[in-house]
Parts: C-alpha cells; structure tokens; sequence
C-alpha cells in the first residue's frame, strides 16, 4: 500500500503545453497472477486538466518520454478528465474495445463515461478488478462476483459503475505487473483563471488477488505513535467473524518479520473493539 496517512499529489502547470514528461507515479515488476485488483481515494483540486491511471506490464513500464492515452503495454486505462474548465463536473472516463475510426492505429479502443458523479474537490474511493486470464474468475469486494476474461470492473464510492469491460487492444500473453498515474502528455490548463490542476491521491491498495484475502475483521483504524521511547499500535474493529487472535510481528529491515506476541480477538462480534500493543 502507498499513503496510508499522508497524501500523494501530481500537480500539472498552467498557462500552456506541458513537456512530454509529466509528473509519473509508477509501480512496477511486481510477481503477477490471474486477478490484479487496487483500490485507491483520489481528488481533483484545480481546472483544465487530465490525469491517467493505468495498469500492464513491463520491466520497463512507464520509462517511455511519451505514452499516448492508450498504449499496447497496458491492460485498461482511466482518464480523470478535468479537461473543460467550462464544465462544473470533470469526467472519469475508461477504456474499452470498440473501433476506433479516428486514430486506427491506435488500436480497437474508445473512451465512455462513467456513470458516476465525479466533483471537483471531492475525495472518492476507485476500486478496479482486472481479469488477467482467459478464464472467469470469482472475486469478493461488496459482494461475491464474476470476471469475465480478459475483462475488468470499476467501482466508484464502493458502488459497481461499469461492469464485465472488455478491452482487447492488450496483448493476450502479457501478464498486469505494473501500474502508473500520471499527468496526461502535452495537455494543459488554459491560462488566466485555470492554471492547472492536481491529482491527489491516497491510500493506494492493491494486490494480484483479493479472493484468498478477506479478512475476519472490518478494521477502522490503525495507528502507531512512540509512547516512553516505545512504539504503542492501536486499532478498532467494527465487526469481528471467527476472530481467534492478532499476531504481532516486529522487523528491523522492512523485509523479515519476527512473530513478538498475540492478542485475543472477539470472536464474533458486531459492536466496535479497542485494541492496543506496547513493544
């Protein structure tokens, strides 16, 4: 995960045409299995921009100068379309297979517009689940559901927007290890009032595959402070299934982690629980 507490931003200049190297966020070569899904809060602060997110594959994802909106290296793409300062509402907006007249060389691919009120200055939660395979898959997020292959869906506010979305113009043997978001290519603010935008994004979650990983408990809150020169964690449940116990790890490099105790959960419980472990 990425900016649990903090906020990442991607801010565009104003006034003219950016340079082809846009502001980039990029995370990339992870191991890749059949069901790639991220979940991440995102706000439009500002006018007259285009901020992309895309996810595909590539050691190399994301090096290039200059990546269209659409590239073969990617299995979907969305655009946050605050391109018209004249409109009061920006666009989210997604890729899908369908032809494409005016660039044919692009690729079978067409933007539509989400469903979803997308305002300026408002956080909301995207979550996107891609079926990397050419098999239907199952996955669990508001509810049980089924992906179709080489398809993906889009959730806005934790409400289903767009469903089953096929979009073919992503190589059929390559395997989703990366994604990105950026500020689109040469596209910018107008001058005077609109001098460019920002992206902010925070708690960015994702994963290969959600299914096997759905926790006994709805967790909201977790935090960490240093009390006498001690790191003291506490967290709140909000509901509680089957819950035995939290394990406690501790790590000195980020990458082993050594087991140094367990609390007791509730159980089954739908009434919120305090937690806390002094180390």
């Amino acid at each position: 995960s990425i900016g649990t507490f903090s906020e990442l931003q991607l801010r565009g200049a104003g006034g003219g045409n950016t340079l082809n190297t846009p502001a980039r966020l990029v995370v990339r070569d992870f191991i890749p299995t059949d069901l790639f899904a991220i979940q991440f809060d995102v706000l439009l602060a500002g006018y007259g921009g285009e901020f992309l997110f895309r996810c595909g594959s590539g050691k190399n994802y994301g090096d290039t100068v200059f990546m269209p909106d659409r590239d073969s290296f990617s299995f979907l793409v969305l655009k946050f379309d605050d391109g018209n300062p004249s409109v009061s509402q920006p666009y989210l907006r997604y890729s899908r297979s369908l032809g494409n007249s005016a660039w044919p060389t692009v690729g079978p691919y067409s933007w539509a517009t989400s469903n979803a009120l997308f305002n300026r200055y408002q956080k909301h939660t995207v979550a996107v689940y891609a079926n990397n395979s050419d098999n239907i898959v199952s996955y669990n997020y508001i509810y049980s559901k089924n992906l179709n292959p080489r398809s993906y869906d889009l959730y806005v506010d934790s409400v289903i927007d767009v469903s089953n979305v096929l979009d073919t113009f992503y190589p059929v043997q390559n395997k989703i290890n990366s994604f990105m978001f950026s500020r689109n290519n040469a596209f910018c603010a107008n001058s005077g009032l609109y001098r460019g935008d920002t992206l902010v994004l925070d708690n960015i979650i994702w994963t290969s595959d959600f299914v096997n990983y759905i926790l006994p408990i709805e967790l909201t809150s977790f935090y960490c402070h240093l009390e006498n020169n001690k790191p003291k964690l506490m967290w709140q449940t909000a509901s509680e299934s089957n819950n035995e116990k939290f394990e406690i790890e501790r790590s000195v490099d980020g990458t082993g982690f050594q087991n140094v105790g367990e609390i007791a959960g509730a159980g089954n419980s739908n009434r919120p629980f305090d937690y806390s472990w002094i180390d």
